[in-house]
């Protein structure tokens, strides 16, 4: 009989207990809206996040699984069976419960992922006991992989809980087996299967193992009872979506059809030769099955048909890719691919280092806990370990990708808290606490002897020198390689036609100075604004984290000649360069560069060249900004003559041509000496310009045109001229040769590629989206539009004239892969113009087309709020003691 006291001592255990998973959920939901209010990235929806959301968004509407795309693009209500239903389903509660907007939405997402605290909580109670349980909960609650899972737009977060539920269930069903546990288990896995196909695998990883070792020395009908009922349990809920299907679809569709489209993105060359993307899913390999005119189950046979050939034609290559799978999901390979997906699914970058790190601590720990646990109950073993083999064999037969081990992330907390729980019961027993030590010392050593600074890289691979050559008013149509017949650039030609090109990047400004100081912070203008309407200073990067000095951390030297946007290079963390004071008496032009450094790539190369002789041993960034073709127009006479000598130009024309073909000799000057010091192959070179010009061959510009903008479609307006420019990326052996893109870019997205290049991260505070992915694979980058912003005293409306009459006004841009959008915000004036049937902007078709309008002002709009909003750029400004307006 238990004794009075006994009975008193574990109802207040038990109290405590509960009162401790009560607050450590509240910690949980806490943790959660903090990070997606101040840590996590402001990202709209994007990719399968962006079809999840219109999902929810029309089923709330009352037209029912219908293909999003159709009925939105085409107005057709054609019923789709793309994705599973349930995580849709969720989103379309929320919405009808009232929160509309995204920020409402992943919030209430977020919050329902705080139930796995309890959750897991009772789980490891019933496996260890209540100080495992306790454990299992705060690292629950803390967990940086479940804050980011349970902060997406994304199918994980829902399926975690699901599995999570579906392990608390199959403990009681062991502890007292009859038809309605295992049905209720059952039953659970078909809301995990209804969420991700690959719930499925666990109905037999889970069931089978416990009914066999169960079932030892009984019957045949009591060892399959528990996979008879949990099947039936399964089946009760999956059955009717099936039925669905086959009625509305006309196809035999147990839960989705897009694993369809995962064979084909991960069984191609890319997929299986690729060095960056091996085993992975490669978009440009889906989209090259032609499937023009099929429903969507024809398309999605044929994509099925399509990769299941490749693979069965390609078997020598299963063991690598198939290695590759399953290390990148554990995190184990290329694990900086996985921060490089961070804005697709909507995750913070510096919180994916975080993951990376506290999912390693938790696989080494695991191994003690699952030790442990195999000593009481084998049955216990198996049923850890069934969703850690799900996603083992589900991304071996997929692809690889670190967010699918959020199945895996209930076992490994479960396993990591019996561990911590078994250690801290053997600190109070020394006859136990000595072996114990051991172990988790031999298994934590892997852990300290990993360099101190990788926790800020991406690869460990070779860091490439780094070469940046910002053309000054390098107007986008004149340059050979852009098809212009009458400029000469043969060295900028060569960088082209060896590397890859896109075509349409885009300023963040058309004047140098915002644009400058974009790709040196990696911000937006408006981010860095001034408080007043003065000039963008020096003050605005005073402090900040800056290209050069992040790349510093790599061991980087870095040199900025030539043109700078304000102060000395010291300001903006480079270790050398030419700019070095920085005086309230300089004129305009000589606090961009400086008397001696406006000379570099005009008349001189010297220290660009001594630089380099200096450095050839390490890894450098050379920030190389001739002030060319930049104004003055002062080529000698007879260097224009052997140019343009014999060619049908304007004045203005010729000079300008000249100063262009002098910007591509500095780069030829440069080129010769990267191979005379064997440096070339190690180098890789980016060419842009920093904002845009206007010089037809025929026009004579009137001088108070020609002296500031190039035109009235130039420089510092709106149009596209203003702020185009092509970006070229060359790197022998690394970047492709001869790819040409035409998807618009930003020159924001420089910023994350440069420094994933060279190994590091870009900071959470950087809206900017890493190309690199894009450039070596083909993959389309991310970003489907490039928006921009110019400051009133900058912008110069395309239909007034230049002077004190000038109608200044703050301003936007949009530009598509067909239009260009400019929103005057001042003034609430459009203009919207087809840029591939009007690529000289002659006709603004807004009046024609005020849908679209209106979109794209609005896109703007919530572009505006979210930059200007940004808690990590304020933070980041704050700290350096230059806060934003």
């Amino acid at each position: 009989m238990v004794s009075t006291d006994t009975s008193a001592r574990v109802e207040s255990g038990s109290r405590c207990f509960w009162i401790s998973i009560a607050l450590l959920t509240v910690f949980a939901v806490a943790l959660r809206v903090l990070y997606l209010n101040y840590f996590g990235e402001r990202l709209p929806a994007m990719c399968d996040a962006t079809a999840y959301r219109h999902m929810g968004r029309l089923l709330a509407r009352g037209h029912g699984y219908v293909s999003w795309t159709a009925l939105l693009f085409q107005g057709q209500s054609i019923p789709s069976a793309s994705y599973p239903p349930l995580y849709p389903a969720l989103l379309a509660l929320i919405r009808l419960v009232g929160l509309e907007s995204a920020e409402g939405q992943r919030l209430a997402v977020a919050a329902l992922g705080a139930a796995n605290v309890p959750i897991l909580a009772l789980v490891g109670r019933r496996l260890a006991g209540p100080i495992a349980g306790g454990v299992a909960a705060a690292l629950t609650a803390m967990s940086p992989a479940l804050i980011e899972i349970d902060g997406a737009f994304m199918t994980e977060g829902l399926y975690l809980t699901l599995v999570s539920l579906a392990l608390l269930a199959t403990l009681y069903a062991e502890a007292r087996p009859s038809w309605r546990s295992w049905g209720i288990v059952g039953a659970l896995l078909g809301f995990a299967t209804l969420t991700r196909s690959e719930g499925v695998i666990l109905l037999g990883l889970v069931i089978l193992p416990i009914a066999w070792v169960q079932g030892r020395g009984r019957r045949l009908g009591r060892r399959v009872m528990p996979l008879l009922a949990a099947g039936f349990g399964l089946t009760l809920v999956v059955a009717p979506w099936t039925i669905r299907n086959a009625v509305q679809i006309g196809a035999f569709i147990p839960v989705a059809q897009s694993h369809k489209g995962v064979l084909v993105g991960a069984n191609c060359d890319l997929a299986y030769r690729s060095k960056t993307e091996i085993g992975g899913w490669i978009v440009p390999c889906v989209t090259a099955v032609g499937v023009k005119g099929m429903s969507e189950a024809e398309s999605f046979e044929r994509y099925r048909a399509v990769g299941m050939k490749y693979a069965l034609d390609h078997p020598q290559d299963w063991p690598r890719v198939v290695a590759a799978r399953v290390l990148r999901t554990w995190g184990l390979f290329r694990p900086g691919k996985w921060f490089g997906l961070g804005p697709n699914e909507i995750r913070s970058f510096d919180f994916a280092k975080r993951t990376m790190w506290t999912g390693w601590l938790l696989i080494v720990i695991a191994p003690i806990g699952l030790a442990l646990v195999a000593r009481k109950n084998l049955v216990h073993v198996w049923l850890l370990l069934a969703p850690i083999l799900t996603v083992t064999l589900t991304t071996a037969i997929a692809y690889g990708n670190p967010r699918f081990r959020a199945a895996a992330e209930p076992s490994l907390i479960l396993l990591a808290a019996i561990a911590c729980a078994a250690l801290w019961q053997a600190i109070h027993n020394p006859l136990r606490w000595r072996p114990l030590a051991w172990l988790v010392g031999a298994l934590l050593l892997p852990l300290l002897i990993v360099p101190a600074d990788a926790l800020g890289q991406v690869e460990l691979g070779d860091r490439p020198n780094i070469v940046l050559i910002i053309g000054d008013d390098h107007g986008y149509p004149y340059a050979g390689f852009m098809g212009n017949e009458i400029v000469s650039t043969p060295h900028l030609d060569r960088l082209a036609e060896q590397g890859t090109l896109f075509e349409a990047g885009y300023n963040t400004a058309s004047t140098c100075r915002p644009s400058m100081m974009s790709l040196l912070t990696g911000f937006a203008p408006l981010q860095l604004r001034p408080r007043e309407r003065q000039r963008f200073s020096r003050s605005s990067v005073l402090n900040l984290q800056t290209l050069p000095s992040l790349l510093s951390l790599r061991g980087y030297r870095s040199f900025q000649a030539g043109k700078h946007w304000a102060g000395s290079y010291l300001d903006a963390g480079f270790s050398e360069g030419t700019k070095v004071n920085a005086t309230a008496q300089e004129s305009v032009r000589e606090s961009a560069g400086g008397k001696e450094s406006l000379e570099v790539g005009r008349s001189t190369m010297k220290p660009i060249l001594d630089f380099l002789d200096r450095n050839s041993g390490d890894p450098f960034l050379l920030w190389f900004s001739p002030f060319l073709p930049h104004l003055p127009l002062d080529a000698d006479p007879e260097y224009i003559k052997s140019r343009y000598g014999g060619k049908e130009l304007s004045v203005t024309a010729r000079k300008y041509y000249a100063n262009v073909s002098r910007l591509d000799d500095a780069v030829g000057t440069l080129v010769a000496r990267l191979n005379e010091l064997e440096l070339r192959e190690k180098t890789l070179i980016v060419y842009l310009s920093d904002n845009g010009w206007r010089a037809d061959p025929d026009v004579e510009l009137p001088f108070a045109l020609r002296k500031s903008i190039g035109g009235l479609r130039g420089k510092a307006t709106m149009a596209e001229l203003g702020f185009r420019t092509p970006i070229i990326f060359n790197w022998p052996g690394h970047v492709p040769a001869g790819r040409r893109r035409s998807e618009p870019v930003s020159t924001l997205d420089l910023f994350p590629t440069l420094l994933e290049y060279a190994g590091l991260v870009a900071p959470a505070s950087r809206i900017g989206r890493s190309l690199r992915s894009s450039i070596e694979t083909g993959a389309p980058p991310r970003r489907k539009v490039v928006i921009g912003h110019q400051e009133e005293r900058y912008v110069l409306p395309v239909a007034k004239g230049f002077g004190d009459e000038a109608d200044y006004q703050e301003a936007y841009f949009l530009r598509s892969a067909q239009f260009h959008y400019v929103w005057y915000s001042g003034s609430k004036r459009d203009d919207l113009f087809d840029i591939v049937a009007d690529p000289d902007e002659e006709r603004d078709i807004a009046a024609e087309q005020p849908e679209r309008v209106k979109r794209y002002r609005e896109q703007i709009m919530y572009w505006r709020r979210r930059v200007e909003r940004d808690p990590a750029a304020r933070r980041e400004r704050r700290e350096a003691g230059n806060p934003a307006r």
